[in-house]
C-alpha cells in the first residue's frame, strides 16, 4: 500500500512538472549553430541572463525561476546540444564542456547578445566556466552552482593558486585564464558544505 501511495505521489509530481513545461512551450525557438540544433526559451526584456542546465536536464529545469527573473531581465534558457528537445547525432567520444562552451558562444552570436549574466549548475556550470575563461569580455557576472570541479579544491578563496594548478594538472591551459577571469569579473561560486 505504501508503494502504491509513493507511486501516485511521484506520478502527480511528474504531471505537475509536465504542466509547468507546457506553460512556456509556446516560447520555444531553435537555432542551428556549430552543426547542431539548440532549442531555447526567451522571455522578458532588459539585461540578458543565460541559464544553463545541468547533466541530464534541459531548459525546462529553469521553469520555476523564469517567471521571476524575466520580470526584470531578458531570460534565455537553452538545452545543451544532446539534451531534450534537441535531436542531434550520437555523442562523439571527444565531446566535452569545452564543445558546449563553443555552442554557447555561437548561440549568443545568433541572438546578437554581447555581454550576459550567466547562471549554470552542475555540468552547465562547467560549461559556463569554460565560456568565461575563453570569453571574459562577454561575461557581466558568473554564477556557478556545484560545477563538477570541486574535489580538487575544498575552499576557493583560501586556495586560489590550487585552482590554477588543478586546470594545469588536467592538461588544460585555462588555469591562467581562469584565475584572471575570477580576479576581473564579479563571480559567485557555490558549493555545498561537506562534513568533515
Amino acid at each position: 500500500m505504501g508503494s502504491l501511495l509513493l507511486l501516485l505521489l511521484l506520478s502527480a509530481g511528474l504531471v505537475a512538472q509536465q504542466g509547468e513545461g507546457e506553460r512556456f512551450s509556446t516560447l520555444i525557438k531553435n537555432v542551428r549553430v556549430n552543426g547542431v540544433e539548440l532549442h531555447y526559451l526567451e522571455k522578458g526584456s532588459g539585461m540578458p541572463v543565460v541559464l544553463i542546465h545541468g547533466g541530464l536536464g534541459d531548459y525546462r529545469e529553469w521553469n520555476p525561476q523564469i517567471e521571476r527573473i524575466s520580470s526584470h531581465y531578458r531570460v534565455v534558457a537553452y538545452s545543451r546540444r544532446y539534451n531534450y528537445p534537441n535531436n542531434n547525432a550520437e555523442i562523439p567520444p571527444d565531446h566535452s564542456a569545452i564543445v558546449e562552451a563553443r555552442d554557447l558562444v555561437a548561440l549568443l552570436d545568433a541572438l546578437k547578445l554581447e555581454r550576459v549574466h550567466i547562471v549554470g549548475y552542475s555540468y552547465g556550470a562547467l560549461t559556463a566556466l569554460f565560456f568565461a575563461t575563453e570569453h571574459p569580455e562577454r561575461v557581466r557576472s558568473l554564477t556557478l552552482a556545484e560545477p563538477p570541479i570541486w574535489d580538487g579544491c575544498p575552499t576557493f578563496r583560501e586556495d586560489r593558486p590550487n585552482w590554477t594548478n588543478l586546470w594545469k594538472r588536467c592538461g588544460d591551459p585555462r588555469g591562467k585564464h581562469f584565475d584572471e577571469t575570477i580576479q576581473r569579473r564579479r563571480c559567485v561560486l557555490y558549493a555545498p558544505m561537506q562534513a568533515g
